[in-house]
């Protein structure tokens, strides 16, 4: 059986691809992201003004969900940008961080 032939079930749309908890956050998120085929996957979180301020993920994964955690310890109090790209999907949420 090919897993690429059944897509995950209950996810209806793109924004469903990527979840950020808890979120605002002081010390730890978790970033929870689906792969729906074997694909290059990139998490990178990124300042109010575009400056890439930490990758997260930078690989090849198989179908699934995944979790990866966001430590935030030497970031400053902000908002922020988490940008998610599998395949030719991109999908970018804010992150608030508050100490």
């Amino acid at each position: 059986v090919d897993v690429n032939e059944f897509p995950l079930a209950g996810f209806n749309s793109d924004e469903d691809l990527l979840s950020i908890f808890p979120n605002p956050t002081k010390d730890i998120s978790n970033i929870r992201f689906i792969v729906p085929e074997n694909n290059f996957v990139k998490i990178n979180l990124y300042d109010i003004l575009g400056n890439q301020i930490m990758n997260l993920v930078d690989l090849v994964y198989k179908p699934g969900i995944y979790d990866v955690k966001l430590e935030t310890e030497y970031i400053i109090t902000g908002t922020y940008y988490l940008k998610y790209q599998v395949g030719d999907k991109t999908i970018t949420k804010l992150v608030v961080i508050s100490k």
